[in-house]
């Protein structure tokens, strides 16, 4: 094996699982430990302290013990180190659960874009020459719909993305060309590829970001050079699980040979010949090797990709099984390691982009600086945001909602489905507000209580996925791992932290 995918030892020692102490009666405010490192977050207002001195730590301490000794352990800290003296009084008000920033939130009371949103993926065709293992779309069948979009019907696509982008309400659109595998319907992926660029073109105040999302086992020159054309405003996105044995595992052709990694590292090396803005998207089932695969991408030349885990776990309504915990703990420890790695040489200083890491600063700030006066309370955006556009021209509430209708391309949103659909998200969908366990959990903000396309039943009724799901425990501990990685990222790499996190 090569040196340079050989994980470091840091990477190899045992990772003890991490528990977490609610400071607050409601436990949306926690005190936990990540390698040995100590932090108070508190997730309802996403208030952050990753620095925490001597006394601050005995402060927190002292929140275990009696309320006598409690209280002398404060005034003796208080007395030794009077700047401790707000922190202490933080952390009472916190412990009371009167700290100001507690404050519950108001519900949203509408989708804040009204059928204008910001965020397309548009299903160009249904059908793929794959049959990947773990597609969500079960390998360009879902719904049982073989089928491309028309001409007519791009077209009609086209002008309804124009029609909101020519009303200059968003800074930015973006429109991801989609799948099945897209270019198994090409005419179709050039006309909106061409009629979008061709919008960037006309300097509207509306920038479009077209992103053509391929497993890179078809290559178009027409499609590739459009989205070449005004960088960085256009990229093709390929799917390539990093190590050969495990893509042509995860990955065959649906038909004929069942190796696919060599015809999507060529179509990638062609990309790069030419010059055509690409990245890579790395999908990491159990065992979660995370390290291993950016290691083995970045051996392979590639310089933009994104690691995206898959946690297969849908276990139902009952306690968790063994298999799940020992999963939790694969998973944890291949997490913890990513990023370890990051932090000891992030991407940058390689001249690598690893996406995920870097949109990690962005997720987080829109989940905890966002406008008050606009809560986005429904956490993806569904129908508000983003939307879906199926091959038939329909308009989905996002990529996932597959069979619910709010209108059409060509006729635009039916108002009256769409206040029907809007209507039930806002009663029934608010479950960081409103359902006692979300209500509750520090990790709320990121969360929201899960997909709302997976939480419908077959009455419509929604309940938080992530709660029957098992996912709230991953949850938490992602969040706890992710602010770990901000704090250290700001003690190690202050410039690039401020870089990544768009601050002076």
């Amino acid at each position: 094996m090569s040196p340079r995918l050989t994980q470091p030892s840091l990477h190899q020692r045992p990772v003890p699982r991490t528990s977490y102490h609610p400071v607050d009666p409601k436990g949306l405010v926690v005190d936990f430990r990540v390698r040995g490192r100590r932090y108070l977050f508190d997730g309802q207002s996403g208030q952050f302290f990753p620095e925490l001195s001597g006394s601050a730590e005995q402060a927190l301490d002292a929140l275990r013990t009696p309320a006598a000794e409690r209280r002398r352990t404060w005034a003796r800290l208080c007395q030794a180190d009077p700047d401790v003296g707000d922190f202490v009084d933080e952390l009472e008000q916190y412990r009371l659960g009167t700290h100001p920033k507690l404050k519950p939130e108001s519900p949203q009371r509408g989708f804040v874009h009204n059928g204008r949103p910001c965020t397309f993926t548009v299903y160009l065709s249904r059908v793929c020459n794959l049959a990947c293992r773990y597609c969500f779309t079960r390998g360009g069948r879902q719904g049982d719909a073989k089928a491309r979009m028309s001409l007519d019907t791009a077209r009609a696509t086209l002008q309804f993305i124009r029609g909101i982008a020519e009303q200059r309400i968003h800074p930015v659109i973006a429109v991801n060309l989609f799948g099945g595998e897209p270019l198994m319907n090409p005419d179709a992926a050039y006309l909106l590829a061409r009629g979008l660029q061709d919008l960037n073109k006309r300097r509207l105040k509306t920038k479009i970001h077209i992103l053509l999302t391929t497993n890179g086992t078809i290559e178009d020159e027409r499609v590739f050079r459009v989205l070449a054309e005004k960088p960085p405003y256009g990229a093709v996105v390929v799917s390539l699980d990093a190590v050969k044995a495990d893509h042509n595992r995860n990955r065959p052709f649906a038909n004929g040979p069942r190796a696919s990694f060599g015809r999507v590292l060529a179509t990638i090396q062609r990309l790069r010949r030419d010059r055509i803005p690409y990245s890579v998207t790395c999908v990491v089932p159990h065992p979660h090797r995370f390290v291993r695969a950016a290691r083995s991408l970045e051996a392979l030349g590639i310089q933009r990709y994104e690691i995206k885990q898959l946690l297969q776990h849908q276990f139902g309504r009952q306690r968790l099984p063994a298999v799940f915990q020992r999963n939790f703990d694969v998973w944890r420890q291949g997490y913890l390691a990513y990023t370890d790695m990051d932090l000891e040489t992030p991407g940058p200083e390689l001249g690598v982009t690893r996406v995920d890491r870097t949109l990690l600063f962005s997720r987080y700030a829109e989940a905890f600086d966002g406008d008050p006066a606009h809560p986005v309370t429904l956490a993806c955006g569904v129908a508000d945001r983003k939307v879906g556009i199926e091959t038939d021209g329909s308009i989905l509430p996002c990529e996932s909602y597959a069979g619910e209708n709010l209108g059409t391309v060509q006729s635009g949103f039916d108002r009256k489905r769409y206040v029907a659909f809007e209507r039930r998200m806002i009663h029934q969908g608010q479950w960081r507000i409103r359902h006692p366990a979300c209500r509750r959990c520090f990790a709320k903000r990121l969360c929201g209580g899960g997909c709302y396309a997976q939480s419908q039943d077959r009455y419509g009724r929604l309940t938080p996925s992530a709660l029957w799901q098992g996912s709230c425990e991953i949850l938490r501990e992602t969040v706890k791992i992710d602010l770990y990685y901000i704090a250290e990222m700001r003690r190690l790499h202050p410039r690039l932290f401020r870089q990544l996190a768009g601050v002076s």
